[in-house]
């Protein structure tokens, strides 16, 4: 792995910084030591910063660069060196409060390689933009996932009040079913008794019931009065 360290400062000032490389080169680390005039520049909690450029083509990149120990670092990619020539950079330090401050411009001097790569071509890259849109992707699955699953709890829901209803009603009309069916039991009873009344059997049967109560019961079985020895006829 080769690393390079440069200096950069804030403030423009005479000839740019340029850094020769070479076509297509890949890993090449970068690092960068920021001043602000004759200052070593300290980075504050929270900022970050962006490595820009345009290719001799038009086409730009943008990548974030890692901050350790006041030190900026980045790779070099297939995309950054694509196009020969002179590549114009700057570097831009950015903070949570709205900075948004660019180093004096410098020039990556890309040497054009002997081989020509046809699987190469240059193109913009901008990984942090691309990245900020997959999170939206990410979010909006995300938000889609949790208003599906709220949908299917309340239909759940729906469902499990429907039950509670049908079960209750089952309840009713088994209780409903369970009084019908005492009533008939009942019915039938009374009506076997009456049956059994009309017989012989029943006859003096009824008839004995009624004398052990002091009543009457004629041979025809409808006078049944006979209260204290008093008989009617």
């Amino acid at each position: 792995m080769i690393t390079e360290q440069f200096r950069l400062n804030l403030i423009p000032n005479g000839i740019p910084l340029v850094i020769h490389v070479s076509q297509y080169d890949v890993g090449r680390t970068l690092q960068f030591i920021i001043y602000n005039g004759s200052s070593r520049y300290a980075f504050a909690s929270g900022e970050s910063a962006i490595l820009l450029g345009t290719k001799p083509d038009g086409h730009i990149f943008i990548y974030d660069l890692t901050i350790s120990n006041n030190v900026l670092s980045i790779d070099t990619t297939e995309q950054m060196l694509a196009i020969p020539g002179n590549v114009n950079a700057e570097i831009r330090i950015q903070g949570a409060d709205g900075k948004d401050i660019g180093t004096a411009n410098f020039i990556f001097a890309v040497e054009e390689s002997p081989i020509y790569k046809d699987i190469i071509y240059s193109d913009s890259e901008i990984p942090a933009i691309d990245a900020a849109v997959a999170n939206i992707g990410i979010a909006k699955a995300a938000a889609e996932e949790a208003t599906s699953s709220k949908n299917s709890a309340a239909t759940s829901a729906t469902s499990a009040t429907q039950s509670a209803n049908n079960a209750s009603t089952s309840a009713t009309n088994a209780a409903a079913s369970a009084l019908s069916a005492s009533n008939s039991a009942a019915a039938a009873a009374i009506s076997e008794a009456n049956a059994f009344s009309g017989t012989p059997e029943g006859y003096a049967e009824l008839a004995s019931t009624f004398n052990a109560l002091g009543l009457y019961v004629d041979s025809d079985g409808y006078t049944c009065q006979a209260l204290f020895g008093e008989t009617k006829d």
